[in-house]
C-alpha cells in the first residue's frame, strides 16, 4: 500500500511516532559509538604504579621481618644456649601431654621459645607501624589483579562454563587471601600476652594463607594454553613469565610451610630442646619472608595489566561508527 492510499489524516498521526523512533534509534547509536573506547581508558587507569606499590610494601615487610627476629636472637644468651627452656624433671616435654590435661597456658607458654611471634611480642609497635598498611596495599593490588585476571578469564576462548568456574576459583583465592591478611593483622592486638587468641590467629592465617597459595598454583596452570588461544604476544609474554616466575616462586613458599610444620612437630615431641625451638623459629621466619616473596612476584602481572590495557590517547584507534540514520529524517519535510 503506497502513501497515497493512506488517507491524510492517517499520515498525519503516523508521522510523529516514526520520527520519535527515529530519534531514540539515532540517539542509541551516538551512545554505543561514543562509549566505545572507554573500557580500554579506565582498564588503564587500574593497571598503572601497582607493581612499584606491591614491591615497596614487600620489601618494608621483609625488612621489618628480618629486624624484629635477628633483634630477638641478638637478645639471646647463647652462652647458655642448650638449657635456656627449663622444664623440671617430673613435667612431660611432649606437647600433647599438655593438651590431652587440657593444660593450654602451659602448653603455650612452652610453644613460644625462639618463635617470630616471641620476636615480634617485644616489637609490636614496629610490627603494627609497618605491617597495618602494607597490609592495605597488598589487598589493594591483589583486588585489582583478581579483577584483572577474571577479566582474561571472561575474554578468552573458553566456554562459559569454564570461564566461569576459573572466575570462581580465582574468587575463592582472593578471599583465601584476603582472610590471611585479616589474621596478620589481628596478630597485633592477639600477642603473646594472650596466647589463645594468638596461637588461634596464627594458625589461621598460615592455613588461610598456603590455602591460596595452593589455589592459585591450581588455577593458574592453564594460563599459557588460554594466553596462547588469544593470540595476542603481550599475553602469551605474561603468561611464559608467570610460569617461569610466579608459579615457582609459590612452590618454594608453599614447601616452606610443609618444612616449618615438621619442624613445629618436632619441637613440639620435645619442648625442652633448644635446637629444635631455634629450627622451628628459622623456619617460621623464613616462611614470613617468603609471604613476602608470594606478594612480590605478582608484579609481573601488575605489568602484564599496564602493557595489556595501556592505551596512548594518540594512537587511539577509533571504534567503528555504527551506522546512524540521517538526522534529516528525524525533521519533519517543510516541503510536504
Amino acid at each position: 500500500m503506497t502513501n497515497a492510499a493512506i488517507p491524510a489524516a492517517v499520515q498525519e498521526e503516523i508521522k510523529p511516532r516514526k520520527l520519535k523512533a527515529a530519534a531514540t534509534a539515532a540517539a542509541a547509536a551516538r551512545a554505543v559509538n561514543k562509549d566505545a573506547a572507554v573500557p580500554k581508558q579506565r582498564h588503564a587507569v587500574t593497571g598503572c604504579g601497582s607493581g612499584r606499590i606491591r614491591l615497596v610494601g614487600a620489601l618494608a615487610n621483609a625488612l621489618m621481618t628480618v629486624y624484629i627476629y635477628a633483634e630477638y636472637l641478638r637478645r639471646i644468651h647463647w652462652r647458655s644456649f642448650g638449657r635456656l627452656i627449663a622444664l623440671e624433671e617430673a613435667t612431660s616435654q611432649r606437647l600433647v601431654d599438655y593438651l590431652y590435661m587440657w593444660d593450654l597456658d602451659a602448653s603455650f607458654e612452652h610453644l613460644r621459645s625462639f618463635t617470630f611471634s616471641e620476636a615480634m611480642f617485644h616489637n609490636l609497635e614496629i610490627f603494627t607501624l609497618v605491617g597495618t598498611p602494607v597490609a592495605f596495599i597488598y589487598f589493594n593490588a591483589e583486588r585489582r589483579r583478581v579483577r584483572w585476571l577474571q577479566a582474561f578469564v571472561a575474554d578468552s576462548k573458553l566456554d562459559c562454563e569454564q570461564a566461569h568456574f576459573m572466575s570462581q576459583v580465582l574468587e575463592l583465592y582472593y578471599w583465601l587471601v584476603s582472610i590471611a591478611f585479616v589474621f596478620v593483622l589481628l596478630l597485633a592486638p592477639f600477642h603473646l600476652g594472650n596466647p589463645r587468641g594468638h596461637y588461634l590467629f596464627a594458625g589461621g592465617a598460615f592455613s588461610f594463607g598456603f590455602g591460596s597459595i595452593c589455589t592459585y598454583l591450581w588455577v593458574s596452570k592453564d594460563f599459557s594454553a588460554i594466553a596462547e588461544a588469544t593470540g595476542d604476544a603481550s599475553k602469551v609474554a605474561w603468561a611464559s613469565r608467570v610460569d617461569r616466575w610466579v608459579r615457582p616462586t609459590l612452590k618454594t613458599v608453599a614447601w616452606l610451610h610443609v618444612v616449618a610444620f615438621v619442624a613445629a612437630l618436632l619441637k613440639a615431641e620435645d619442648l625442652a630442646d633448644d635446637r629444635k625451638a631455634l629450627l622451628f623459629g628459622v623456619l617460621e621466619t623464613l616462611t614470613v619472608l617468603g609471604y613476602q616473596a608470594f606478594v612480590a612476584v605478582f608484579a609481573v602481572d601488575d605489568e602484564a595489566m599496564r602493557q595489556c590495557t595501556t592505551v596512548d590517547d594518540s594512537k587511539l584507534v577509533a571504534a567503528p561508527q555504527a551506522p546512524l540514520l540521517n538526522e534529516d529524517a528525524t525533521k519533519p519535510d517543510a516541503t510536504k
